[in-house]
């Protein structure tokens, strides 16, 4: 049995997340990239949803890390009107609408000119 898993059987979700000792913080006695590692052989042989403390086996669907959270739009931001709130995922879209038509990448320093930029003020 890998340390990890004596530790998940031993500590359960307490092994996921750092503890904080004497004022200090410690890292997850099991790390995010291993615990990665454990939950997909759990999905592969198929016993994701239930965790055996006595064998180790399976994976406990509370001990998943939290989604992130998505970027929060209201309408006003999005097409001039007042109301609904929208919500688009990083580097998705919603309704066609792109994050990158919110606010458009700033380009390097070699591609910005003196002459862009005052076209740019001068377009306002």
């Amino acid at each position: 049995m890998r340390s990890a898993l004596r530790q998940l059987c031993t500590h359960g979700i307490e092994a996921l997340r750092p503890q904080k000792v004497n004022n200090k913080w410690r890292k997850p006695v099991v790390s995010p990239r291993v615990a990665a590692d454990l939950r997909k052989a759990s999905i592969r042989a198929g016993t994701y949803g239930s965790f055996d403390a006595s064998t180790g086996i399976g994976w406990d669907p509370l001990w998943d890390a939290p989604k992130a959270k998505p970027i929060r739009l209201t309408n006003d931001t999005v097409n001039g009107e007042e109301g609904d709130v929208q919500y688009l995922n990083k580097g998705g879209n919603y309704g066609g609408i792109q994050l990158t038509l919110l606010r458009p990448p700033k380009d390097t320093k070699r591609q910005r000119t003196r002459e862009a930029r005052a076209q740019k003020i001068e377009a306002l």
